[in-house]
């Protein structure tokens, strides 16, 4: 069973979380709206793909070291309604986010779907590191993230979080650009533990 240290560590434990992960961030033009951060695991996988909502902007997903933005699209769907779309987007063009093309199959598509009733987002592909890309998303697990930059003068990591907005907001006022995003999945009581710790 994956356990997560909720204590924060020397900058070793930054090298136990090498394996990438790609992840698909949307963040609509409307701020009223939230985030959307989802991932698609290989068929093979125990639990096939995540959902995350927050309410990060553009210039906060602009802080990690690995992220690439691929424009503004009109999405055919009320923006309570992007993850639906996109799943049923994902699961017909028979990819996942461990696939190489998946943007490049699913670009074309997106701008071919121009309808008069859209949603303006912006899309980003991300990369966030874990110890292990094949059993870090379990059903019944649920997900922890944390801040790090070794090479960072200052702060170098920030705690476990169970909030990913957080995660960034610290990580803006601590470290600045060219931080890395650590996930990590715990048992219902560590989850909550973590939610308790973190309640000011």
């Amino acid at each position: 069973m994956q356990t997560v240290d909720i204590t924060p560590k020397a900058d070793s434990e930054f090298w136990q979380y090498s394996e990438p992960l790609n992840f698909l961030v949307v963040v609509p033009a409307d701020s009223v709206l939230p985030s959307l951060i989802s991932h698609w695991a290989s068929p093979e996988s125990l639990a096939r793909y995540i959902h995350v909502y927050t309410h990060l902007q553009a210039g906060q997903i602009k802080l990690l070291q690995d992220h690439k933005s691929h424009g503004t699209f009109h999405l055919p769907c009320s923006g309570l309604n992007i993850s639906r779309f996109l799943h049923h987007q994902i699961v017909d063009l028979n990819t996942h986010s461990a696939d190489t093309e998946m943007l490049s199959k699913l670009s074309p598509r997106l701008l071919s779907d121009q309808s008069a009733s859209t949603t303006e987002v912006v899309l980003f592909s991300i990369q966030v590191l874990c110890e292990d890309n094949k059993n870090w998303l379990v059903p019944e697990k649920k997900l922890v993230w944390r801040w790090v930059k070794p090479q960072s003068m200052y702060r170098t990591s920030g705690r476990w979080e169970a909030s990913l907005a957080k995660v960034f907001f610290d990580a803006e006022w601590s470290a600045g650009t060219g931080i890395s995003i650590l996930v990590g999945s715990v048992d219902e009581e560590k989850f909550r533990e973590i939610e308790k710790r973190n309640v000011s």
